[in-house]
């Protein structure tokens, strides 16, 4: 022990030195034990920017169908005349689209259509109806804008094809004159009905 320093001096150095040191420590480690046991704050998740929605382009339009390429007679309006569209069995033929035209009292049927100059081909078969009398005989003639186009006659059981070239044709017309005997004396032509079997216009 250092001369000049007594024992009570020495208690008093260390109570002044050593006290607040380890006083110091000990706040040190209750600090420390106290953070390491304190649960820690959740870091808060950021939401990703959402993307603004890109502009709907407009509906491009809907093109235009084509044309068909083919059009029965019996699904036109005809622009004079009328003639029964109802199915019909002519020369053993079943034909669902059909024209069927009668003349009755010396009237000569006949049924015009507007072809508006758009088709190509006029075609379908003329016959008689499989019911008709059996001594029917009959002339038809098909016009194409007022020109006589073709002309043939109509007997029960036999069938006459056409096929003309309509290309530019604004008007076609269809005409039937019965020339079956009369039925009667006061009767008028006892033939028919006449069938156009399948008429249709072409491109």
């Amino acid at each position: 022990m250092p001369s000049g320093f007594t024992k009570t001096g020495w208690k008093r150095i260390l109570e002044l030195v050593v006290a607040p040191v380890v006083v110091g420590l000990i706040i040190a480690l209750i600090t420390h034990t106290l953070l390491e046991g304190s649960p820690r704050p959740t870091p808060t998740p950021t939401s990703s920017p959402t993307p603004s929605p890109s502009p709907t382009p407009p509906p491009s339009p809907s093109p235009t169908p084509p044309p068909p390429s083919a059009q029965y007679l019996d699904q036109m309006q005809p622009v004079e005349g009328q003639a029964t569209t109802d199915p019909a069995t002519a020369n053993g033929h079943f034909y669902v689209h059909a024209l069927t035209l009668s003349d009755y009292f010396g009237y000569s049927p006949a049924v015009e259509y507007n072809l508006g100059r758009n088709w190509k081909r006029l075609k379908g078969t003329m016959s008689v109806r499989d019911n008709a009398d059996a001594n029917t005989n009959a002339q038809f003639t098909i016009f194409l804008d007022g020109r006589e186009a073709m002309t043939g006659n109509l007997r029960l059981g036999s069938e006459t094809p056409v096929d003309l070239d309509v290309g530019g044709v604004l008007r076609l017309r269809f005409e039937i004159k019965d020339l079956s005997p009369p039925a009667c004396a006061i009767c008028g032509p006892g033939g028919g009905p006449f069938i156009w079997g399948d008429a249709r216009v072409t491109r």
